[in-house]
């Protein structure tokens, strides 16, 4: 036998051996098929069993000892997005992220050696994984079920996706009320001093003070008073944003401008402040009450933090997405870039010199955005002033709020 004979005759036996290995295979396949179909039939024939999986408002998957799926009722194929006849046989690990598969192994055999009603994964967040790949987070109960063909695990499924986000809204809001308690307890208690303390000097009859002193006192206890005014104001307008939900109009902007400059006439005569104000700004849809206060936000830091005197440009202008863009500038130091990402945030979240330039209000601003499908922007530049911007949708109804910022 030549070389060529003898490299034929070596495939040849490789390709047996595979073919064997694969016949061998095939068959320990149909055998724990058969076992499968016969223990789901004895599930299926069972009138009662059948019933009660149908009637349960969670998905249930019962599989065996080797981790292959038995059954399933019609709730599991909703939120998997399997056809029973899909998953009949297949192996448990089809439903579950390849990170876990291993891990999941072990927990099935021990579960098998010491089978009892318990919960799965109890203080660890669990997900299951869809047909179409994506994951969800799911609450799961196993329980057993001894049958002619053996013990059967059964696991009680629910899909808690929604349940989490409420879980960590209701979080985040507790949090922010937190950072809000915090801040504003630290504000009223600074400006609570600065009254009484110039009120108790007025009514002190050991001193004497001229007019032009005494009107000083004055002013400075109404500006005060009118920041208490402020605090308390967006403190109530915080809980009607958490609490409540609202219909969006279409808003003429410049009524709802022109009555903030009103409210703040006593900061803009104090600090000389020029404002400029496109003649028409575009109209959106919002809910006026909260969108006034956006403007009462911005347009009293622009007054506070701008330039000496203030200048200070209102305007607005349709973006591609959909979108209408108001913006203010103002002539101030600016904002360090460092702070830029974070100025929305909660007070907590960010450096006290950013609290004291901004902090509370527009934080605030961030939540009534959210609410309303729209956003928030910050540009500025070291000595050269800072631009603020909001966006709200010019039409009712727009939903991604991903799509509004690319």
């Amino acid at each position: 036998m030549n070389f060529t004979e003898d490299t034929f005759e070596s495939e040849n036996s490789k390709n047996k051996s595979k073919l064997r290995e694969e016949i061998d295979l095939l068959k320990e396949e149909l055998i724990i098929q058969k076992e499968v179909s016969f223990k789901a039939g004895i599930l299926q024939g069972d009138i009662t069993i059948k019933t009660l999986l149908e009637s349960l408002s969670e998905a249930v998957v019962i599989i065996d000892s080797d981790s292959r799926i038995i059954l399933i009722n019609k709730i599991a194929e909703n939120i998997f997005g399997y056809k029973q006849d899909e998953l009949v046989g297949k192996q448990l690990s089809l439903l579950i992220p390849s990170k876990y598969h291993t891990a999941h192994a072990s927990h099935v055999d021990k579960y098998y050696s010491e089978p009892r009603i318990r919960q799965m994964g109890k203080g660890i967040d669990l997900t299951g994984v869809r047909k179409n790949g994506t994951e969800f987070q799911v609450e799961i109960g196993l329980s057993s079920l001894v049958t002619d063909a053996g013990r059967l695990g059964l696991a009680f499924v629910s899909d808690i996706t929604k349940r989490k986000e409420l879980e960590n809204q209701l979080k985040k809001q507790n949090e922010e009320l937190d950072s809000f308690a915090h801040t504003v307890a630290h504000d009223l208690k600074d400006t609570l001093v600065g009254v009484v303390g110039f009120s108790e000097l007025l009514t002190d009859e050991r001193h004497t003070f001229t007019e032009e002193e005494r009107k000083s006192y004055l002013k400075e206890i109404a500006s005060s008073s009118r920041k208490l005014s402020n605090i308390v104001s967006e403190l109530l307008l915080l809980v009607t944003i958490v609490k409540r939900d609202v219909v969006t109009s279409e808003i003429e902007m410049n009524p709802l401008i022109n009555e903030v400059v009103k409210r703040l006439n006593y900061l803009i005569v104090k600090s000389d402040a020029k404002i400029k104000i496109a003649e028409k700004l575009h109209c959106s849809f919002g809910y006026p009450a909260w969108i006034e206060e956006i403007w009462f936000n911005f347009l009293s830091n622009a007054i506070k933090y701008g330039g000496s005197p203030p200048k200070i440009e209102i305007g607005s202008e349709i973006e591609e997405n959909g979108f209408v863009k108001y913006w203010i500038k103002d002539n101030g130091d600016g904002i360090d870039p460092k702070h830029l990402n974070k100025i929305f945030e909660s007070p907590e979240e960010l450096d006290q010199s950013i609290i004291r330039g901004h902090g509370l209000g527009l934080s605030i601003v961030r939540q009534i955005l959210e609410k309303l499908s729209g956003y928030a922007k910050v540009e500025s530049e070291l000595g050269k002033g800072s631009e603020f911007s909001f966006f709200l949708p010019q039409k009712r109804a727009i939903t991604n709020l991903e799509d509004k910022k690319s």
